[in-house]
């Protein structure tokens, strides 16, 4: 499980690192960066999942799993109307 946590921070951190430079370029670039984050983002909901699944059972699973969700939810409203830069 550690090294498959590792290799997904490496990839969404090059894959921020693309989305960002994408960003400023238009927004027909920002897919390679997003497709990247995102599937690190699924590993990482996974290990997180697993983790507080094997620590305290389907609460311990869902707890970090929404928490994910609501910061998420939140995150998209605020910046939804925000310019770039």
């Amino acid at each position: 499980m550690p090294i498959l946590i590792t290799r997904g921070a490496i990839v969404w951190m090059l894959s921020r690192a693309v989305f960002w430079i994408s960003y400023h370029q238009g927004p027909q670039y920002r897919a390679v960066g997003l497709t990247g984050m995102l599937q690190s983002m699924i590993v990482m909901l996974y290990g997180c999942g697993r983790f507080g699944y094997q620590t305290a059972g389907v609460v311990g699973a869902a707890i970090p799993v929404l928490a994910f969700g609501v910061i998420e939810v939140y995150l998209v409203r605020v910046t939804r109307f925000s310019p770039p830069g």
